[in-house]
């Protein structure tokens, strides 16, 4: 294959990237048109996409846990009626969506190809979100946990986000792997328009909820979204990962307790209770991501709370009057779902606490350095946000107006966020993984709009000081508006990372396996120089013969022959796919497999075992064809 020719396919992969493209914009548009709907108006515009996800989620997750009903039931009408909604916006107003929202799309629109043409390829897309989008899909309702289902590996974790994927398959008529990231660059997007919306309330020039988003605005969205945000890693974004959707919630819903701040300081209390409607529908979503965004939501309103309580413009009355608003959504859908865990789930299916006994309490010291040492390492993230906590704190003794509520919100959050990420590296992880602080950064990950929020209200008030009415010049315009439009071309391959080899490789050959085995088939993944991730791409593609699968061996299991000897005669298997051949493995077998470049499929034969077939990693594999 010519390199030309790999460098399109970083772009262009075929007609189902078009189905989901255009499936995941028309849900976009769909869900914003139900939202603007159900807050009227006054409206923030940036958070109608999630009033019609809000209400959509909880229609289905009602209807299935409560009455059995199948999503489809849910969904199609559901999708009937947000394109009449669609058409009447459309007629009425001239717009469905952000005013100027396509702007943005189209100068995203490179990078929304390379997400919607990769394939799936990181461990929790396998082990969790890709078998949980899947199995919804041709299932219609949610898993329970039972044997046989090839649902995730957590069936108890919330399912706003997986919901969201299944609704965009639906549309796109099957389950479709870049479903996940393509959405993921959408919901970044549409809080790039709200932050734009942000800056300008703080440079003095407010947009109002139906003013369109002119190309200098959509080039600043983009950049906010993208290469402005901190957070912006291609190997969580650019998945089907719940960590972006998580981040893009509490990045609206940081902007939306701004704006309903700043409408009870003036005493706009009609304003504010529009607001602090939306709020509500973007915190049932948020609270229904993930199971730990609970606390997110408990720490976003204590924030808010505090900023309500020390503005001496708000009354705590007027804000204690829209709390109830602000949460009883929340609370509705996360009732209902811990009632679904209680009734319908094992007790394995979310995550839990470990016995007390167990608790990482001797190495609480080296747990906080190691988070230090990492935040050390991530400064633009965690600079931002200790920038803001300090804010928050002199917020506390005395606070004199937006920029003080902004600090609070963003400040406590932050604060107590990474207080029970601490929290959790002693309680839930093992010793191995809470001395290295596992997925530290990525979980600030959901934080990430937040700093970016308050990033862009505080540069926005320090220009108008500094500024004035000044705008930038046309040539830093131009630049960064040729830097937006080329980044995406010159990162291709950087952000193309489900090429990296081996794992196109690993997804050929499990591709095969269904033809070469029979159903009933028990096969066992030996991989004795590899991570184990070749076991879990090597699963998925196995689709409803899931089961199949018995077990695997990797590195970190030390494998012996007596282990390989071992683990086969309590488990026999009639396949074996070898991916790594070391003279342990050959000695078990009683073979003389290639110990490097060759992958087998070996099958039970007496005492022994035959090769199927054999595999040479090719560069035409490493390149995904």
């Amino acid at each position: 294959m010519s390199e030309v020719s790999r460098y399109v396919d970083y772009f262009i992969s075929g007609p189902e990237q078009a189905a989901i493209l255009v499936a995941a914009l028309a849900l976009m548009l769909g869900l914003a048109a139900v939202g603007r709907l159900l807050a009227g108006r006054n409206g923030f515009a940036e958070a109608e996409l999630f009033g019609g996800w809000a209400l959509v989620v909880t229609l289905m997750t009602a209807g299935n846990v409560l009455f059995r009903i199948p999503f489809d039931w849910v969904f199609w009408p559901s999708a009937g009626a947000a394109v009449l909604a669609a058409v009447y916006l459309a007629r009425r107003e001239r717009r469905v969506g952000p005013a100027g929202w396509w702007r943005v799309a189209l100068l995203a629109l490179p990078l929304l190809l390379i997400a919607s043409a990769r394939m799936a390829s990181e461990w929790d897309e396998f082990s969790h979100w890709l078998p949980t989008a899947r199995f919804i899909v041709e299932s219609q309702r949610f898993p329970t946990g039972a044997a046989g289902e090839n649902g995730g590996q957590f069936p108890g974790y919330p399912f706003a986000w997986p919901l969201l994927v299944y609704m965009a398959n639906m549309l796109a008529g099957r389950a479709v792997e870049s479903a996940g990231s393509t959405l993921n660059i959408l919901l970044l997007l549409t809080f790039g328009i709200g932050a734009v919306r942000l800056w300008c309330d703080a440079v003095g020039r407010p947009m109002s909820s139906g003013a369109a988003l002119g190309w200098t605005g959509a080039l600043f969205a983009v950049l906010v979204a993208t290469l402005l945000n901190p957070t912006f890693v291609q190997k969580v974004v650019m998945t089907v990962y719940a960590d972006a959707s998580t981040a893009a919630a509490v990045g609206i819903a940081t902007v939306l307790m701004h704006f309903t701040l700043s409408a009870l300081a003036v005493g706009n209390d009609a304003r504010a209770r529009v607001l602090a409607w939306q709020l509500g529908l973007v915190l049932l979503v948020l609270v229904d991501i993930k199971q730990t965004n609970l606390i997110a939501v408990v720490l976003l309103m204590t924030g808010c709370g505090l900023a309500a309580l020390r503005d001496p413009d708000i009354k705590l009355t007027a804000f204690l009057r829209l709390a109830p608003i602000m949460l009883a959504p929340a609370v509705l859908i996360y009732v209902i779902w811990r009632y679904h865990i209680a009734a319908h789930l094992p007790a394995s299916s979310e995550a839990t606490f470990m016995p007390f006994a167990q608790w990482n309490l001797h190495i609480l010291w080296p747990i906080l350095k190691q988070m230090l040492i990492i935040a050390g390492k991530k400064f633009g993230y965690f600079g931002v946000m200790a920038v803001a906590a300090v804010f928050a704190v002199r917020a506390l003794i005395r606070c004199r107006g937006p920029f003080d509520r902004m600090a609070l919100i963003v400040g406590v959050t932050f604060l107590g966020h990474n207080a029970f990420l601490y929290m959790t590296f002693v309680t839930h992880f093992g010793e191995f993984d809470a001395s290295r602080a596992v997925s530290f950064w990525r979980y600030n990950h959901h934080l990430g709009l937040m700093a970016v929020a308050f990033g862009a209200f505080g540069l926005g008030v320090l220009w108008r000081r500094r500024m004035g009415e000044r705008d930038l010049p046309r040539l830093a315009t131009a630049a960064l508006l040729a830097l937006v439009v080329a980044a995406p071309f010159v990162f291709a391959e950087k952000l193309r990372f489900d090429y990296e080899h081996p794992k196109p490789f690993y997804r050929a050959v499990a591709t095969e396996l269904t033809t070469l085995m029979p159903e009933g088939s028990r096969v066992f993944i030996l991989d004795p120089k590899g991570t184990g991730e070749s076991a879990v791409l090597s699963v998925y593609p196995l689709g409803n013969r899931q089961n199949e699968h018995v077990g695997y061996l990797a590195a970190f299991h030390g494998v012996t022959a007596k282990l390989i000897q071992t683990v086969l005669a309590r488990t026999p298997p009639s396949h074996l796919l070898v991916h790594s051949v070391t003279p342990e493995v050959n000695a078990a077998l009683n073979m003389a497999l290639a110990e490097t470049g060759q992958s087998y499929l070996l099958k039970k034969d007496g005492d022994g075992w035959r090769i199927v077939k054999s595999w040479a990693r090719s560069d035409d594999h490493w390149a995904g064809k």
